[in-house]
């Protein structure tokens, strides 16, 4: 037995080895093969399926097509998923894959098992950022315009690889295209084809779709035009040769397809005359001998350390031992192929002609395989061949250098730019040399410099573009823009309230999607309410009119209430409107959502909230209602009523799909299908095969099957064992019915009849019937068509709407707020109030910042005067309660949303920052010096120095001057307490002096004006008292007293004193957020609720009636 084929033997896992082309979601055996080569031995190693150009026109028709399917099924997180699968199995079969790999590249079982794990490191990497991929919003210059890129992949992507990384070079490059929703056309290298084929198997068992990785070997060189030239690629990435690289991109041009290329190398190593020698030897072992030396070329060592770093490197070359790659004891495999050793020999032959001495190797001293000794060449100098070519083998060439300026221009002569390596000590050289050098990538005192994260690519001719890292993933994506007139999304609804309590509930969802169309502003939904009643078949004959499908075609969506009355039998309401309209609008899903809502109790013992969370899909067009079958022999005791199901591959086979969709994005990963095939013989069991038939097409979804008579015992005892549930028309109509009981009430439940195609418009409505005998008394209960309401806004992409509004639903169950029929005594419009309230509460509380800045356009005034002329405007920022590092981005938001007034002060310790803020905005023009309002302050027991201490405000705010400058407090402050910023003497003490009183401070004060360093002059937190004490001795009259002040702090009698003598109240709120203490103040909060709107708006109200107001939003 030879020597590959006793290790492919051992191999766990033989299936992995094989040479089909994997075409079209289908291993594929070609007639016409080729030989791949054992190195070690020279020997055949086996045989690979040769494609041709057709196959490639093929593999790249099929991998087009299933790209679209491909993204549009996925989430990022699905394709994560997928792809850690994928990591998890290349891990799993990690030996293998190295013996693989070993047996036809060459590599060491230690290299080759290393390659695999840096591999699967790509795969782990993109299996995450798959989940990263961002769009941004941009600042429009057009009013009430958003502007917007979201990223999506580019098409297919061609993938052409070498062969001295089998697996990573896979990996790197189809990586990121899978994660961006790619799909990818692999050529291989014909040396090293079976490590690619065997990655391919493992992620199509991994679950990854079949036609999203295409794998066609071939030695035709013509494929690679293929790829470049065919315009279903989109983007070509190639590692190889320059020369044909500059082909390839040449190509590509013609159909302006991306390319990303990594070409030739020619790696210069530089060893200074300060490195660690033996850290450097290491370095240039892993560099220049890893992979049989077919990787980086030139070494440079400067002169001083020339024969000594030589003689070790000769020590560490010598203790190389040659062999077969999967001899335990070998440290040096071969090359792979017999035309790499002949360059090695001919660089050799060439150098040594030239005057370059062989330190150790120099032949191939093995007689078979494609050997080469490890060889060190010393002497070398630029005119040889070695200096400019790749040698792509085990061969260090030493070249010397003398200086640092030399050497650059040395390791830079050259039209290669991929890679450069250098060794120093020296901190200053370190940074100087690494901007120097011409190349992509850098190792300072390393020779590994390529990981998962890290942007691998050449510059010059070395390519261009980079491999791994956020870099790849972005190229395989296209930014797309959009421009939306805010406000400009129209959804036509279609109401059909019905009979009944349908009438009632409806009503009030009508309301409550108002609040919320209200709330967002970026939606409009015109709601069209159609009167298909019983009442109107009985008075017309007929539920829906001659138009009334035109209507519903023009629709986005239809909200149901619920039909049936007690004067029209029940088949005729739903033959002749609920299944005209599945039927004739294709909505072939039914889709329940199933969960128990905080605050309700399930009928079950010990069933908490977390144990009943199903999504029940329901197929919703065919099988017990097709509406098939008859009677004969009527009104006679003979009568026979046949009652006909059908079920058809094509609409069981969609449910299917549809099921298995949804179970894959939910967190289990689970379906069970429900069916009586041991009874219904031919159309259950069909449900069976197909069941079985597309599960094979989602393996990561665990799957089971349960008859439906002992579904409803498992519902019951065991709801936590379930999760998606599938079912045929009336067995999912029955069960369905029975969760929903089984989750706290029919009423509370939601439906959604979908046409997933969304050619149709789709249906909404609560589970529960008419309920004629509760009509007209305002008891039913609202919640199944509030949450039917949220799956409706959903649909329609308006995801953050339906979020509020379910948050707002669970909200108010939770609080107590319920209906008779769980428990409660609520009426319907009590329940439908408190959810439009906690819509109102919750929105604002999301949204408070931006609250603040609507506020503004509906202030009484937008300035007031002060008693020196000057105005103030009338709401401003405060920065006291901001955390640091925070404070910048509120300054510049808050300058750019409209404000104008920006107060803080040198002992908040964040007048950087807030001089940072103001920076930005000044500097982007948007807002000028001017039409700002400053406002800072000052301790009063500062001593003398009040000018150095404004001073060392203007510094911090980067400003010549402020509007306002106050004292912050009337009385004298613990300097050791909970405020930091109090000034220091040059020792480092204190400067405080607890005798100088308010009224020297103000003095002093008063002499700043004048100074142009401040506009005027005012107190802060001061009572009847002080300014009593301050005024007898004013020349200055304070233009402001900045104090607290809300309807729960009124300060009537200061404020009161205060425009008698001309000071104005200048306000500050600490608003902070919608659950303070200020927020939930009852008179604030009638208010608010009274007139719909935030407390926060109350109070901005309340303040603008009188005096400026100074905010501390959270």
């Amino acid at each position: 037995m030879s020597y590959h084929e006793q290790h492919l033997k051992n191999l766990k896992d033989g299936s992995l080895f094989f040479g089909d082309a994997f075409i079209d979601g289908q291993w594929v055996s070609k007639d016409k093969k080729f030989d791949v080569y054992e190195p070690s031995s020279g020997a055949v190693l086996g045989k690979v399926s040769d494609c041709t150009l057709e196959d490639f026109q093929k593999a790249i028709a099929s991998a087009d097509k299933a790209q679209r399917s491909y993204f549009e099924s996925t989430t990022g997180s699905s394709r994560g998923a997928l792809l850690k699968k994928w990591n998890d199995l290349i891990l799993e079969n990690q030996d293998d894959l190295a013996t693989i790999l070993s047996l036809e590249n060459g590599k060491t079982l230690g290299e080759a098992r290393g390659e695999v794990a840096y591999a699967a490191s790509f795969i782990a990497w993109f299996a995450e950022e798959a989940t990263r991929s961002y769009g941004v919003t941009i600042p429009s210059s057009i009013p009430h315009t958003t502007l917007m890129t979201i990223r999506e992949p580019v098409g297919v992507c061609g993938i052409i690889t070498p062969w001295n990384f089998p697996a990573a070079m896979i990996t790197r490059k189809v990586g990121p295209a899978l994660a961006a929703g790619c799909s990818v056309v692999i050529k291989p290298p014909s040396e090293t084809p079976f490590t690619c084929i065997a990655l391919t198997r493992l992620a199509v068992k991994a679950g990854l779709p079949a036609a999203i990785i295409q794998v066609c070997p071939t030695k035709d060189r013509q494929a690679a035009t293929e790829l470049a030239t065919n315009p279903l690629v989109k983007k070509l990435s190639f590692t190889g040769s320059t020369g044909v690289g500059k082909k390839l991109a040449g190509l590509a041009t013609g159909t302006l397809k991306k390319v990303s290329l990594e070409l030739g190398g020619n790696a210069p190593f530089i060893v200074f005359d300060d490195a660690n020698l033996d850290l450097a030897v290491e370095g240039a072992m892993f560099c220049k001998f890893r992979c049989s030396g077919q990787t980086a070329n030139r070494l440079y060592v400067q002169k001083g350390v020339a024969k000594a770093f030589t003689e070790k490197l000769v020590k560490a070359v010598q203790a190389l031992k040659m062999g077969p790659g999967l001899d335990p004891s070998t440290t040096q495999g071969p090359l792979v192929n017999k035309a790499a050793v002949e360059k090695v020999k001919e660089h050799v032959e060439d150098a040594v002609s030239k005057g370059a001495k062989i330190e150790v190797g120099g032949q191939a001293s093995m007689t078979s395989g494609f050997f080469y000794d490890p060889t060190v060449l010393s002497g070398v100098t630029p005119e040889m061949v070695v200096s400019k070519d790749e040698t792509f083998g085990p061969l260090a060439p030493v070249f010397e250098f003398e200086t640092e300026q030399e050497v650059v221009q040395l390791a830079n002569d050259t039209e290669f730019g991929l890679a450069g390596y250098f060794f120093s000590q020296d901190i200053a050289r370190s940074m100087r040399v690494a901007q120097k050098l011409q190349v992509g990538m850098v190792g300072v005192n390393t020779g590994k410099i390529s990981a998962a994260e890290a942007p691998f690519g050449g510059v010059k001719e070395s390519g261009y573009g980079k491999e791994g890292s956020l870099y790849e993933l972005s190229v395989t994506q296209e930014p797309i823009m959009s421009s939306t007139q805010n406000g400009g999304r129209t959804h036509k609804i279609a109401s059909i309230p019905g009979d009944g309590i349908g009438i009632e509930v409806i009503e009030q969802t009508v309301q409550v999607l108002r609040t919320i169309e209200a709330l967002f502003k970026s939606f409009t939904l015109d709601i069209d309410t159609l009167d298909w009643s019983s009442k109107r078949y009985l008075e017309q004959g007929e539920y829906i009119p001659a138009d009334g499908w035109q209507k519903l075609k023009a629709s986005d969506a239809i909200l149901f209430g619920a039909v049936g009355s007690p004067d029209v039998p029940d088949d005729i309401s739903l033959w002749n409107l609920i299944l005209p309209l599945r039927k004739k609008l294709n909505q072939y899903i039914n889709l329940r959502p199933i969960r128990i809502l905080p605050g309700l109790s399930a009928p079950l013992k010990n069933c908490a909230e977390d144990d009943l969370d199903w999504i029940i899909v329901r197929e919703n067009s065919e099988g017990e209602y097709a509406g098939q079958g008859g009677t004969t022999h009527d009104d006679t005791p003979y009568t026979i009523a046949n009652e006909v199901a059908v079920f058809t591959r094509v609409g069981i086979e969609r449910t299917m799909r549809f099921a298995f969709d949804v179970a894959r994005d939910r967190p289990r990963k689970k379906l069970t299908m429900v069916t009586k095939s041991n009874a219904q013989r031919h159309g259950m069991v069909l449900w069976d095969k197909i069941f079985y038939e597309v599960a094979k097409e989602y393996p990561d979804v665990e799957t089971d099957k349960m008859l439906v008579d002992a579904m409803t015992v498992r519902m019951v005892l065991k709801p936590k064992t379930l999760d998606t549930i599938v079912a045929s028309n009336l067995h999912g109509d029955i069960l369905s019915d029975l969760a929903a009981a089984l989750a706290g009430s029919i009423g509370v439940a939601a439906s959604s009849n979908l046409d997933p195609t969304r050619k149709n418009p789709s249906l909404f409505e609560p589970i529960h019937g008419s309920a004629p005998d509760i009509a007209g008394q305002g008891v039913a209960n609202p919640i199944g068509a509030f949450w039917s309401a949220a799956e409706m806004l959903r649909w329609l992409g308006e995801g953050a709407a339906a979020g509020l509004l379910m948050k707002a639903i669970e909200t108010v169950t939770a609080s107590g707020t319920r209906t008779r029929d769980l428990g409660g005594t609520c009426t319907l419009a009590q329940v439908a109030d408190a959810v439009i309230l906690e819509l109102q509460r919750s929105f604002s509380a999301a949204r408070n910042g931006v609250r603040f800045v609507t506020c503004l356009s509906k202030m009484a005034r937008s300035f007031f005067k002060l008693n020196t002329g000057a105005l103030i405007p009338a709401l401003g920022l405060g920065t006291w309660q901001s955390a640091p590092g925070e404070v910048k981005n509120a300054v510049s938001y808050a300058l750019r949303s409209g404000y104008k007034l920006i107060d803080c002060a040198f002992c908040y310790g964040n007048e950087d920052e807030v001089g940072e803020g103001i920076k930005e905005v000044l500097d982007s023009g948007a807002v000028k010096r001017e039409d700002l309002f400053v406002t800072s302050k000052m301790w009063c027991t500062f001593s003398s120095r009040v000018e150095q201490n404004l001073d060392m405000s203007l510094e911090a705010l980067g400003l010549d001057y402020v509007d306002l400058y106050l004292i912050h407090w009337p009385v004298a402050m613990n300097p050791n307490g909970n405020d930091v910023k109090f000034p220091k003497r040059p020792d480092g003490s204190r400067d405080l002096d607890l005798s100088w009183s308010h009224i020297q401070t103000w003095k002093q004060m008063e002499k700043l004006i004048g100074t142009g360093k401040v506009k005027a002059i005012g107190v802060c937190n001061y009572s009847v008292k002080y300014l009593e004490e301050l005024l007898p001795h004013a020349t200055i009259t304070p233009a402001v007293n900045q104090i607290e002040n809300h309807p729960y702090l009124p300060q009537t009698e200061i404020a009161s004193f205060c425009r008698s003598r001309g000071i104005h109240i200048m306000a500050y709120s600490p608003l902070g957020s919608s659950g303070s203490p200020l927020m939930k103040e009852s008179l604030v909060e009638a208010i608010a609720t009274k007139h719909g709107v935030s407390p926060a708006t109350v109070l901005l109200s309340y303040h603008s009636l009188s005096s400026p107001a100074i905010i501390s939003p959270p």
